[in-house]
């Protein structure tokens, strides 16, 4: 049975789930921050962007944002909040500054 032609697959047209774009997604990526795969356009892919949710629902489960901003992923030197933006009112804001302005419940 012939594979179908790429361009035809349904998850290429499934909008960017950090920046909510319709444009095509380009690719479906695991997170940088928890073990889920979500749509990304280029942009967001580039831009190290992590839907909202993900980062919010990552507080959650370290036990805050204290323990958030200070998380370290093994083998690295320096906090996931420093490594990876969150896409809002048109712009990837690092995850620190996000954290800091809109404290997530």
């Amino acid at each position: 049975m012939a594979r179908e032609p790429v361009s035809d697959n349904p998850i290429k047209t499934a909008s960017c789930k950090c920046c909510g774009s319709n444009a095509r997604a380009t690719s479906v990526l695991a997170s940088r921050i928890g073990p889920y795969s979500f749509s990304y356009c280029d942009d967001c892919a580039e831009n190290v962007d992590e839907p909202a949710e993900m980062v919010n629902t990552m507080v959650r489960a370290v036990g805050g944002v204290e323990n958030f901003l200070g998380w370290k992923p093994f083998g690295s030197s320096a906090a996931i909040a420093d490594q990876v933006n969150v896409f809002r009112d048109g712009a990837y804001i690092p995850a620190r500054l996000w954290l800091s302005e809109a404290q997530p419940q």
